[in-house]
């Protein structure tokens, strides 16, 4: 931390601070290593810590552009603290600046952490920070409420997954099947239609009654409606009926009314003129 309004030497400084803006430890790079933390060159920094020993150090050199910046061999800030009690089995690790109102530039190009050896510390002193006990207890055992979640969690995606994929299954198996039953339908329909009949599109129908509009109604039966067609590209004037049923239920009623009508010849009946299987409709 840079700043010398909490106990810090200058404006050119390394400062350690825990929980608090008051340093626990402070120096002047400009003194020890001849940097200086203004100049706007690029600086590596080290920050080394031994729970074992508790001691923590910190070093700073400047970049080499070209080969490996190297380590220094004298730490820049040396301090004897215990910071097992900040550091918890899962944190973060990280940076935070501020110029309270000015304008600085702060880049950080990369950086690394690397951990390892920690022993827990058991301290009877009562400071919040330097702790000089160097009584060590076995060590702890490690929490197992995290594993536990974690085994549940596998545990409960091993289950569900497969119940998923089955239902998923069931869905894709029923569409199918229902989709096959509409074509199936419609193929035997095909077959069995009277020759000689015009097989109209849908749209086609549908244009033609104006999407089937109750204004177009001319007629109720027990198996449909019958519409008012105008046929505007032949400009001639039909009757659709329109089934109740769909292609799978009256596929037999709309082909016996198919046979019929394509057989009765008389001047007050209309002649059929064809017939349509589309989007599960009868017409």
């Amino acid at each position: 931390k840079l700043d010398p309004h909490f106990n810090d030497p200058s404006g050119n400084h390394v400062g350690l601070d825990v929980d608090s803006l008051n340093s626990i430890a402070t120096s002047d790079p400009s003194v020890s290593s001849q940097i200086d933390l203004k100049s706007g060159k690029s600086i590596t920094a080290w920050i080394d810590y031994k729970n074992d020993l508790r001691l923590l150090n910190v070093f700073l050199s400047y970049t080499d552009p070209i080969a490996t910046t190297k380590k220094p061999e004298k730490p820049l800030l040396s301090a004897n603290i215990d910071l097992s009690p900040f550091l918890n089995g899962e944190m973060y690790v990280g940076f935070s600046g501020s110029t309270e109102g000015s304008t600085e530039i702060h880049l950080i190009e990369n950086w690394s952490f690397k951990t390892s050896g920690f022993l827990p510390v058991r301290s009877n002193s009562n400071h919040p920070h330097n702790v000089s006990d160097s009584s060590l207890v076995p060590p702890l055992a490690i929490p197992r409420s995290t594993s536990r979640k974690r085994h549940r969690h596998n545990l409960a995606i091993a289950i569900s997954c497969p119940i998923i994929f089955c239902f998923a299954l069931l869905a894709f198996g029923y569409l199918t099947l229902k989709k096959w039953r509409v074509v199936k339908a419609k193929k035997e329909l095909k077959t069995e239609q009277i020759t000689g009949l015009r097989e109209f599109s849908y749209r086609e129908l549908y244009a033609a009654t104006k999407g089937f509009h109750s204004s177009r109604v001319i007629g109720r039966g027990a198996f449909g409606n019958v519409y008012r067609a105008m046929f505007v590209s032949s400009g001639t004037i039909s009757a659709v009926k329109r089934s109740r049923h769909n292609s799978t239920e009256g596929k037999t009623e709309f082909l016996a009314e198919l046979s019929i009508i394509a057989c009765l010849r008389h001047k007050n009946l209309v002649q059929l003129q064809g017939w349509c299987n589309e989007k599960g409709e009868l017409l």
